[in-house]
């Protein structure tokens, strides 16, 4: 907030510029869709502007850390030329720390499944641009689990093969063409316990 009481800032303006653009907002709703249960999939991690100022307070955010920021909710990675004794030897006393305050009960985050869609959706989303003419279609299914390895190669090639090449089906049918139907096509994957592939055409 500056002086005259105004929402500005370096980080008010990159989440405004973020938050209006078409691809942000598209992706916002698909997740929306997508994750029809309380999933952490379906939240922006980011946080959105009109929480700074309805629901963000110090308060919230000491709740926040107090509830997540304990030691059975904690990795520690180690790489490199490292002496790992000597991080040990830094750590053990703030372990000793942290193991005696009492934090309550304890749930893990990111361990209950996600309920998704089971039909087809469609959803139109109004963004800003200079350009009346200026619009995204993006059409987004289902993949397989993240851990079935054969089938996340055989979607991303599949992928690539149809939009992400100058000589790509999609690319010849739809913009190297005498009225083209757009002016780019492309393919994003979004991953998760389980993936989905998106194309998106611009």
């Amino acid at each position: 907030i500056n002086g005259k009481g105004e929402d500005a800032g370096v980080v008010y303006c990159e989440m405004q510029a973020k938050e209006s653009n078409a691809f942000s907002q598209i992706n916002r709703a698909r997740k929306s869709a997508v994750f029809t249960s309380d999933c952490g999939y379906k939240w922006t991690t980011g946080g959105m502007m009109k929480n700074l100022r309805t629901s963000c307070s110090n308060e919230r955010v000491r709740a926040y850390h107090r509830k997540f920021y304990r030691p059975e909710n904690l990795d520690i990675i180690i790489s490199g030329q490292i002496a790992v004794e000597e991080v040990f030897k830094a750590v053990f006393p703030i372990e000793e720390r942290a193991t005696v305050v009492e934090y309550g009960e304890f749930k893990k985050p990111w361990t209950r499944e996600c309920e998704m869609f089971d039909s087809c959706l469609t959803e139109n989303i109004t963004f800003p641009s200079k350009d009346k003419d200026d619009g995204m279609i993006s059409i987004t299914r289902k993949g397989p689990n993240f851990t079935d390895l054969r089938m996340l190669n055989a979607h991303s090639i599949l992928l690539k093969y149809l939009a992400n090449t100058p000589n790509a089906p999609l690319v010849k049918n739809l913009i190297d063409i005498p009225d083209p139907l757009c002016s780019r096509v492309y393919s994003s994957p979004m991953n998760g316990a389980t993936t989905f592939s998106i194309l998106n055409f611009k």
